[in-house]
């Protein structure tokens, strides 16, 4: 189920990602919209909570992380 749309700065580039809840709820999976921007190293993730928090997996890059965690809290997901 789509949740939102919001835009995460990739790599300095502004891309539009999709969100939406995955496994009944336990995963939000950041989807980039690829039509608004040509480059393919875009990443799509997914998104779980750990210790109360949600954190990408597989993501390292802490400007990244960052902005997850404020996109999350600002959309009032629980």
């Amino acid at each position: 189920m789509l949740l939102y749309s919001t835009i995460l700065h990739i790599k300095n580039i502004p891309v539009r990602y999709e969100v939406s809840w995955q496994q009944e709820n336990k995963l939000l999976l950041y989807k980039p919209d690829l039509s608004t921007s040509s480059n393919k190293g875009i990443p799509m993730f997914y998104v779980t909570k750990q210790k109360g928090e949600w954190l990408p997996v597989n993501i390292k890059d802490k400007t990244i992380i960052d902005q997850v965690t404020k996109d999350i809290n600002a959309n009032n997901i629980k």
